[in-house]
């Protein structure tokens, strides 16, 4: 029986057997004969990818093919290792929230980062595809939690709504949902989309394919990601805008928070300025933050007259 390393090179020598022949079919499309042998090549080449498959999941492999579709004939270097790279983090990130626990910051150990490794396999046609093996485990019981974290990835890649965002940043840290962030804004910068396979020992398969528009969304999700709770705080409104429905508050000497209203400020229910009151707010906070944006957000929803 091959090895998985036989396997590796027949695989390369193979699809450069492909592109050759692709090359004599475009110099002679009319010749039945070309477009045969091409034909018969492709096929061979799918039965060995197959072949290494079966053979990297008898040996305790997982295998991960992943494919960056671009429509770029010479994309740089630099984006397809950036998104690679950021890839392989959000793995190693989405493995050790669910191994250990969810982080507010990047940080994981050798073992998370040893369990996660994505070792190089082969290339494979298409945009710009490559081939992963994991070590599932050399124990006789497989390590299940790499299964819940590739699903883990996936679920992180596909999100669309900031609700799904919020909600992933409490199952595996907001940690993990800055790297997402991370891998979504490289590859929307370079304008990839990506296919990705995960194929386990027992044979199942989890597969993800996103455009890059889907991938921006992604992005635009996780930006938009709040959190919105009620909190109350005791200061001076300063200043009301009527038109605007705005307000200002002087917490202290060096704090001053402003929002809007609704109706509880109105010509029947005045407000007086300034004048120390109790404000009941729903403070909304990104749960990421970009650049200078505000990551906070008041809105006034009652006043009263502070407690003595």
């Amino acid at each position: 029986m091959s090895t998985l390393l036989d396997l590796q090179t027949e695989l390369h020598e193979i699809n450069e057997a492909v592109a050759r022949a692709e090359r004599t079919l475009s110099q002679y499309p009319d010749l039945p004969s070309v477009e045969a042998t091409l034909r018969a090549i492709v096929q061979r080449r799918d039965r060995l990818q197959e072949q290494f498959v079966a053979v990297a999941q008898a040996s305790g492999h997982d295998v991960c093919r992943y494919w960056i579709e671009t429509t770029d004939p010479n994309p740089s270097v630099l984006d397809v290792t950036d998104v690679l790279g950021s890839f392989q983090k959000l793995f190693t990130a989405v493995y050790d929230a669910i191994t250990n626990a969810p982080k507010q910051i990047a940080s994981w150990g050798s073992e998370a980062s040893a369990a996660t490794k994505l070792g190089f396999a082969y290339t494979v046609p298409g945009s710009i595809g490559i081939v992963m093996i994991v070590d599932e485990s050399s124990e006789l019981i497989p390590d299940r939690k790499l299964d819940e974290a590739i699903t883990g990835v996936f679920e992180m890649m596909s999100a669309r709504r900031p609700e799904q965002v919020l909600d992933l940043s409490r199952r595996f840290g907001l940690a993990t949902v800055r790297v997402a962030r991370e891998w979504a804004a490289e590859n929307a910068k370079a304008g990839f989309g990506v296919n990705v396979e995960w194929h386990r020992k027992d044979d199942a398969r989890q597969r993800v394919r996103l455009q890059t528009p889907e991938i921006i969304q992604l992005e635009s999700a996780i930006d938009r990601a709040s959190n919105r709770q009620i909190e109350k705080f005791v200061g001076e409104l300063v200043e009301v805008n009527v038109e605007e429905r705005t307000f200002r508050m002087r917490l202290d000497l060096e704090t001053v928070i402003s929002g809007t209203y609704a109706d509880v400020i109105s010509p029947e229910k005045p407000a007086r300025v300034p004048h120390r009151y109790a404000a009941t707010m729903q403070v909304t906070r990104r749960i990421l933050t970009q650049g200078t944006e505000d990551s906070v957000s008041y809105f006034l929803v009652r006043l009263d007259d502070p407690e003595e």
